[in-house]
C-alpha cells in the first residue's frame, strides 16, 4: 500500500539515535520524506546532490537512488528492490559532501501474520545493535581525535610559554647581573670619593688645628703680644661662605651640619637596601589579632580575632607602596600577590592616622605623613612577605626576613656614627629545577648500548642489543631519580627498575656505577656528582620512557615527552589558568536555598578534582563542587571566593554579595513581566515552576505578557533563535512573526519595543532578556550592539522599566573535555572570550540606569543538572561511561541527593540493556566492592527534585523579589 511517511534525520554525528522507519513489503511506491537537520537547525539541501542506498536483511544491495530535494526535505520512494525481503534494511543518506546519516527500515512480511514479522526476527535486533555500536565507535574515534588534537595544541602552547618564560628570565637574569655590577662599581666609586673627601677633610682639619694652635700660641704668647685680628676674623668665615659671630660658633655649627649630611646619606643607603625586600618579621607577628577600625579608643589598635594575624610596625616613608605576598604551603618558594585584610597607618609616635576598609588590594600607597604601617591578613600557615616599593609583580621568590643588623658600616671614629654600608651581600641566583619532567632526551640517548662496570671502561657505554642508555642528566647529591615506561598507545607509564645507573662529576668522569637492577627511586650519593646516566633494558622505538628527577614517588604517572626546558630560572611549573566569573551581587529570598557551583563560576581548567574552592574560608572539593547558602534574615552578606591549586597556592580569587530579601516583610507586591528568550523560555518547565513559586507566595502577584504560551505563563520565547535573530529577523516561522521587528528602522538592528508593546497591548514593568542558547560563534561587537539596541529601545518607551540581562547557564560538563573546554563561551560562544564574563562586565552594577543582571548560571550544576545517561563503550568493552543527551537544555527529571549517610550517590542515570531508565542510583555502602546490578535490585531511587530548569525558576523568583524591593 503506497502511502507517504515523514521523518526527521540529523546529519550531525553523535547528536541523535539512528532513525528507524517502519514499513511493509507491500509498501512499494511509498514516498519517504526526510527533513534533514544539522544539530538544532534545518539544513537546506537544495545545493547538494542527495541519494540513498542500502542493504537488505538477506545481504542484497540496492541503490544508490537519486532523491528529489526541496529545501531541507529529501524525498525517495520505496522500490521492489528494497521491499523484496522482510527484515531490517540498513540504509544511508548522502547529502553532497556535507555529511551522511544512517537509518534502518524495518520491513514487515507482506502477509501480516502469515509470515514472520520483524518483531520476532532476532536478526533485526542484531542489525540495530550493530548499527548503534558502529555509530558509537565512530563517535568514540572522533572524540579521541578531538582530544588528541587538543592535547597536542596544549603541549605546543605550554612549550611556547616555557620558552618565552626562559627567554624572559634569562634576559632578566642578565639585566640583574649587569645592574648589580653597575651598582657595585658605582658604590666603589662612591666609597673612593667618600674616602678621598674624608682624607681631605682630615687634612683640612689638621691644617685648621695647626693654624688655630698657632693663633692660640699668639694669644697666650709670653711676649704678651696681642692676637692677630685678621686671623680671627678669617676663621669666623665658614666653608659655606657664612660669617659667624664668633670662632666657636663657626666651628660647632659646621661640624653639626656635617654630621646631619652624613646621617642623610646613611638613611638613603639603608632605605635603598630595604627597597623590594621582605619586611615581614614572623617572630613579631601578632597571632589571632586584627587591626580595629571601630571609632573610639581602639581605633588602630589590635584586638582579638581568630581569623586574622597582624604584623608588627613596619617603618615607611610617605608615598611608599606596600604589597603583601603569601603561600600557605611552606615548601613552595614562589609567593602570590594577595589582598590584605586591613592596613593601619601611624605617625612617628605610632599614633594611628587611618585604617583602611576591608580587603585592600596590593600594592597600597601610604599617606604623605605616615611613618609606620601594620598589616592584618587572613590567617594562613606558610611563607609571607610584605614588600615596600616593589615592582608590582604577581609573584615573587620567597626571601626570609632580615633586619640588616649584621651589616658593617664605615664609622666616624669620634662618635661611632654610621656613614655607609660597605659589606652588603648579594644573594646567589638559584636555578629552579623543573622537578618531575621527563629528562630522557631521545636525541642524546644511545640505542643498543649499556653502561660498563669493568675497570678499564668504567662508566663508558658498550654494545648491548635491546638496551637504551640515556644521555647525561643534570643531578646532584640527594636528588631522587626515577625511571618509568609504558606501552606507546597508553598515556600512563609505570615505575620500573633500570639495569644500571652511573654518577659523573662536572667533567663527566665516572664516579660510581650501581649494581644491576637498582630499585627506584635512586638517591644520588656522591657530593661531586653533577650528572647521572641510566642503562635500561628497553628500546625507545618500542615503549614510552621517562626518567625524572625529584618526582613524587608514584607507581604510575602520566607520560610526558622530553622537552628542552630542563631548567627554569625563578619559575615554578606552569600554573593552571583558572578564572572566576562572578557578579557583584546575587539575589536570594530568606529561608530559601541558593547554590553556587564551582564549575559554574570558573573556566579555563578541566581537572576540577585538582582544585579546592573556598567560600569565606569554608572549603569544598571534588565532584560535589558546590556551596549552599540559606539566608535566615534580610540583608547583604559578602562571600570571598578563593581557588587553590596544587600545594594550596591561590590560583584565583574574588568577592560577591548575596542580597537576601524577606518576602514577608514588604507587604503585597504586584508587577507585570515580559520574558524574551530562546527555547529555554519557550519550553514550559522554567515557567511552570516559576508560576508554582509565585502562586505559593501570598505576597506576590505577577502578570506575564507575551504572544506565546507554553505551559502556565505567556512569554516571547523563540526556539533556535539568537540575540542577533531577535534584532534582525522579521519572522520566526509560519504564524510566528517577530513582534519587535520594524522594517522602517534604517539601522541594522531593527528591534522596536514600542511596536512589540502595541501587539502585547500592555507595557511591562520588568523585561527579562534570556538569550544565549543559540549565540554560537558570534562576534562580541554584534552581540553587544544587539543588547544595547534592545535596552535602548525598551527605555525609549519608559525609563522606569527594569531590564534584566540573563547570564545563562553553561553547557553540560561531560563534553568539556573534548570540544567545549568549559570556557563559559558555550552555548553563548562569542569569538575569543567568555560570554558570561563579558556580559557581566558590560551590564552588571548599572542599577541606577534600571539595568540589572540575573546570574542564573550560579545555581545550575554544569554537569548533574543536565539530562545524562550511561552506555557501554562497546560490545568488547562493557565499561559504562556517562553520555549527555542534551548539551544545551538543563534537565527536568534529574534526581536529588540521598539524605542517608549509608548511601553513596552515583553520578548519572543508568539505562538497562532493554532501554529502561532506572535513574540516579544511591549505592549501598557495601557495594563499594560489589558493583551495582543492571536490574536495579541493589539500587535506591531518589526523589525528583534537582532539575536544572527548576533551579533557574528559583533564580527568577529571587530576582523578582529583589527588583520589587530594591528601592524600599
Amino acid at each position: 500500500m503506497a502511502i507517504t511517511q515523514n521523518h526527521v534525520i540529523n546529519i550531525q554525528p553523535g547528536v541523535s539515535a539512528p532513525l528507524v522507519i517502519h514499513c511493509s513489503q507491500g509498501d512499494t511506491g511509498t514516498q519517504i520524506n526526510l527533513t534533514v537537520v544539522n544539530g538544532d537547525e534545518e539544513f537546506d539541501c537544495s545545493s547538494y546532490a542527495c541519494s540513498v542506498h542500502g542493504v537488505r536483511s538477506d545481504g542484497g544491495n540496492w541503490g544508490p537512488i537519486t532523491c528529489t530535494v526541496s529545501g531541507s526535505t529529501v524525498c525517495f520512494s520505496l522500490t521492489s528492490a528494497m521491499t523484496a525481503v522482510a527484515g531490517a534494511c540498513l540504509a544511508e543518506i548522502s547529502v553532497g559532501t556535507v555529511g551522511t546519516a544512517n537509518f534502518t527500515m524495518l520491513m514487515e512480511n507482506a502477509t501480516f501474520g502469515n509470515g514472520v514479522t520483524y518483531s520476532n526476527d532476532v536478526s533485526v535486533y542484531q542489525s540495530i545493535l550493530t548499527a548503534v555500536q558502529n555509530g558509537l565507535t565512530i563517535e568514540k574515534s572522533e572524540r579521541v581525535t578531538a582530544v588528541t588534537n587538543e592535547k597536542n595544541e596544549r603541549i605546543a602552547a605550554v612549550t611556547n610559554e616555557k620558552n618565552e618564560r626562559i627567554a624572559a628570565v634569562t634576559n632578566e637574569k642578565n639585566e640583574r647581573i649587569a645592574a648589580v655590577n653597575a651598582e657595585a662599581t658605582a658604590r666603589q666609586t662612591a666609597d673612593n670619593t667618600l674616602q678621598g673627601n674624608i682624607n681631605s677633610e682630615a687634612s683640612t682639619r689638621a691644617s685648621a688645628d695647626s693654624n688655630l694652635q698657632s693663633q692660640i700660641n699668639q694669644i697666650v704668647a709670653p711676649s704678651g703680644e696681642a692676637p692677630s685680628a685678621a686671623e680671627v676674623q678669617n676663621a669666623r668665615i665658614g666653608a659655606d661662605g657664612v660669617t659667624y659671630d664668633t670662632l666657636g660658633t663657626a666651628i660647632r655649627t659646621q661640624v653639626r651640619e656635617l654630621k646631619g649630611d652624613l646621617s642623610d646619606v646613611q638613611d638613603a643607603l639603608e632605605y635603598t637596601l630595604i627597597k623590594g625586600i621582605n619586611r615581614f618579621n614572623p617572630a613579631t607577628m601578632n597571632t589571632n589579632m586584627v587591626i580595629a577600625r571601630n571609632a573610639g579608643t581602639n581605633y588602630g589598635n589590635i584586638t582579638a580575632d581568630s581569623n586574622y594575624d597582624t604584623s608588627d610596625y613596619i617603618e615607611v616613608n610617605g608615598g611608599d607602596t606596600v604589597s603583601y605576598y603569601m603561600h600557605i604551603n611552606t615548601s613552595y618558594t614562589t609567593l602570590v600577590k594577595t589582598a590584605m585584610y586591613r592596613v593601619g597607618e601611624y605617625d612617628e609616635n605610632k599614633n594611628c592616622i587611618t585604617v583602611t576598609a576591608d580587603w585592600v588590594s596590593s600594592p597600597y600607597t601610604v599617606g604623605s605623613t605616615t611613618k609606620y604601617v601594620r598589616i592584618s591578613f587572613a590567617q594562613r600557615t606558610g611563607n609571607k612577605e610584605i614588600i615596600l616599593n616593589g615592582d608590582d609583580s604577581s609573584t615573587v621568590k620567597y626571601t626570609p626576613f632580615n633586619d640588616y643588623s649584621e651589616y658593617a658600616f664605615v664609622k666616624d671614629t669620634k662618635d661611632a656614627m654610621k656613614i655607609c654600608d660597605v659589606t652588603e651581600s648579594i644573594a646567589d641566583l638559584l636555578w629552579y629545577s623543573d622537578c618531575g619532567r621527563n629528562k630522557l632526551n631521545p636525541e642524546e640517548a644511545e640505542v643498543n648500548k649499556s653502561i660498563s662496570n669493568s675497570t678499564e671502561t668504567y662508566g663508558d657505554t658498550y654494545t648491548a642489543n635491546g638496551y637504551t642508555t640515556s644521555g647525561y642528566i643534570t643531578a646532584k647529591k640527594g636528588d631522587n631519580v626515577s625511571y618509568y615506561y609504558g606501552v606507546k598507545q597508553y598515556s600512563a607509564v609505570s615505575k620500573d627498575t633500570p639495569f644500571r645507573i652511573a654518577e659523573y662529576d662536572e667533567n663527566k668522569t665516572c664516579l660510581t656505577v650501581t649494581a644491576n637492577w637498582t630499585g627506584m627511586p635512586y638517591t644520588v650519593v656522591n657530593a661531586k656528582t653533577a650528572y647521572i646516566r641510566m642503562a635500561l633494558n628497553k628500546l625507545l622505538a618500542d615503549v614510552n620512557i621517562m626518567i625524572t628527577v625529584n618526582e613524587v614517588d608514584l607507581s604510575t604517572i602520566e607520560y610526558e615527552p622530553f622537552t628542552s626546558t630542563a631548567h627554569l630560572f625563578n619559575v615554578d611549573k606552569v600554573t593552571p589558568d583558572v578564572n572566576l566569573v562572578i557578579p557583584a551581587k546575587v539575589p536570594c529570598v530568606v529561608n530559601m536555598p541558593l547554590y553556587v557551583y564551582n564549575r559554574a563560576i570558573s573556566y579555563g581548567y578541566n581537572d576540577y578534582n585538582a582544585l579546592l574552592f573556598s567560600y569565606n574560608n569554608y572549603k569544598n572539593k571534588y565532584w560535589i563542587n558546590r556551596t549552599r547558602v540559606t539566608p535566615t534574615s534580610e540583608g547583604t552578606t559578602s562571600i570571598v571566593v578563593n581557588v587553590f591549586g596544587e600545594g594550596n597556592n591561590i590560583l584565583a580569587n574574588g568577592i560577591f554579595s548575596i542580597v537576601a530579601v524577606d518576602n514577608t516583610a514588604h507587604g503585597s507586591k504586584s508587577t507585570s513581566v515580559l520574558i524574551i528568550g530562546d527555547s529555554k523560555t519557550e519550553a514550559r518547565y522554567k515557567g511552570d515552576k516559576l508560576k508554582e513559586l509565585i502562586d505559593a507566595d501570598n505576597n506576590l502577584t505577577v502578570t506575564f505578557l507575551g504572544t506565546q504560551q507554553c505551559g502556565e505563563i505567556h512569554n516571547e520565547g523563540y526556539s533556535g533563535k539568537s540575540i542577533i535573530d531577535l534584532c534582525r529577523t522579521a519572522s520566526f516561522g509560519i504564524g510566528r512573526p517577530n513582534i519587535f521587528y520594524d522594517s522602517n528602522i534604517s539601522a541594522t538592528n531593527k528591534f522596536s519595543f514600542s511596536k512589540g508593546v502595541t501587539t502585547l497591548g500592555a507595557t511591562p514593568d520588568i523585561v527579562f532578556i534570556d538569550m544565549g542558547a543559540n549565540d554560537w560563534n558570534l562576534d562580541w561587537a554584534d552581540v553587544k550592539g544587539c543588547y544595547d539596541s534592545i535596552i535602548e529601545s525598551i527605555h525609549s518607551v519608559s525609563q522606569s522599566i527594569k531590564v534584566v540581562v540573563s547570564i545563562q547557564e553553561g553547557v553540560c560538563e561531560h563534553l568539556r573535555t573534548s570540544n567545549f573546554n568549559n570556557d563559559h563561551s558555550i552555548p553563548s560562544q562569542f569569538v575569543g572570550t567568555s560570554s558570561s564574563q563579558k556580559l557581566i562586565a558590560e551590564y552588571d552594577d548599572r542599577e541606577s540606569e534600571n539595568i540589572f543582571i540575573i546570574p542564573q548560571y550560579l545555581n545550575v550544576d554544569p554537569m548533574l543538572d543536565y539530562p545524562i545517561c550511561d552506555l557501554p563503550i562497546s560490545e568488547v568493552n562493557p565499561m559504562r561511561v556517562p553520555l549527555c543527551v542534551d548539551v544545551i537544555h538543563p534537565g527536568i527529571n534529574n534526581f536529588a541527593w540521598s539524605s542517608s549517610a549509608s548511601y553513596k550517590l552515583y553520578d548519572w542515570i543508568h539505562v538497562t540493556d532493554n532501554g529502561e531508565i532506572i535513574g540516579y542510583a544511591c549505592a549501598k555502602a557495601n557495594t563499594n566492592v560489589n558493583p551495582l546490578t543492571d536490574d536495579g535490585t541493589n539500587w535506591v531511587k531518589c526523589e525528583n527534585a534537582n532539575a536544572g530548569y527548576y533551579k533557574i525558576a528559583y533564580m527568577y523568583y529571587y530576582m523578582l523579589w529583589y527588583l520589587l524591593t530594591v528601592n524600599d
